[in-house]
């Protein structure tokens, strides 16, 4: 089941944010929302949190080779 209590709480835990905007006059809103990824290891774990606006694709890149490399042994 999904609803907003849980929705609330999700983004809490993942230090997110989200804002439903006031719908206009045609009922369609937007929703500002915070763009973390968060990459997790088979444990469960969570390895890598990635902030897009402030990583490039090549570091990126070599976090994520480092965790795989990590998987392997």
């Amino acid at each position: 089941m999904h609803d907003e209590e849980t929705t609330a709480r999700t983004v809490r835990e993942f230090k997110g944010y989200v804002h439903a905007n006031a719908p206009n006059e045609r009922g369609a809103y937007t929703v500002d929302h915070s763009a973390q990824v968060y990459v997790f290891d088979r444990a469960g774990r969570i390895r890598l949190y990635i902030k897009p606006d402030a990583m490039t694709p090549e570091s990126i890149a070599r976090d994520l080779r480092t965790l795989l490399r990590e998987g392997e042994s």
